[in-house]
């Protein structure tokens, strides 16, 4: 009798610990996303009625006069990546530091020279309706500053960071090379084992 107990309690232990990982891992599974707060959507589902528009141009590509947003947007070279917004669920925290660093605005007085656009990116954040939430042209001319919702922004690596994991591999690339995150070398690394990948393209995330 004392074997039968001692078995049925090592099952009964072993099935209450299984039980406990399971609730366990059920919890982590169920949790909440994070709070939201961007351009006054706080409802997550609300995301779903959010498009972001991406188009980016080789900035190692260069041209006579700076680039406006408007070229940017027609010309050649130049992908353009469609996201719906159920994928934005999983990116909140950049939504959230998009927010904050789109409040940082550069003080004009103190510079000496005027800042003008030379788009390599531009994105913007619209609902179903067309009603602009956010739209980041980058960058300036002279330095690293970006234009965000009609005012001159302070950089931060968040403008890149937020839209990264939407760029195809080669924009990732070149982009984060002349950000100093990587070599210029890599891009000629990556163009002998992939011909035909500076072309442009268009991608929808659906």
């Amino acid at each position: 009798m004392s074997l039968r107990k001692n078995i049925s309690l090592v099952i009964a232990v072993s099935l209450l610990i299984a039980t406990i990982l399971l609730i366990g891992c059920g919890g982590k599974s169920m949790q909440s996303p994070p709070p939201l707060n961007f351009f006054g959507i706080t409802d997550h589902e609300k995301l779903n009625d959010i498009t972001l528009t991406i188009y980016a141009m080789d900035p190692f590509l260069t041209g006579r006069v700076p680039m406006s947003v408007e070229r940017l947007m027609t010309g050649m070279w130049v992908d353009t990546i469609v996201v719906s917004g159920h994928h934005l669920i999983k990116h909140i925290d950049s939504l959230n530091r998009l927010y904050e660093a789109a409040r940082v605005s550069v003080n004009l007085d103190e510079l000496d020279v005027l800042p003008r656009i030379n788009a390599r990116m531009y994105y913007i954040f619209e609902t179903s309706s067309g009603e602009k939430l956010l739209d980041v042209a980058m960058w300036s001319g002279f330095d690293y500053s970006v234009y965000v919702n009609g005012t001159w922004v302070e950089w931060s690596d968040i403008f890149y960071d937020a839209v990264q994991p939407f760029l195809r591999e080669y924009m990732q690339i070149v982009f984060e090379a002349m950000l100093g995150r990587r070599p210029t070398h890599d891009i000629w690394a990556f163009l002998e084992n992939n011909v035909g990948n500076r072309e442009s393209t268009v991608y929808i995330f659906d």
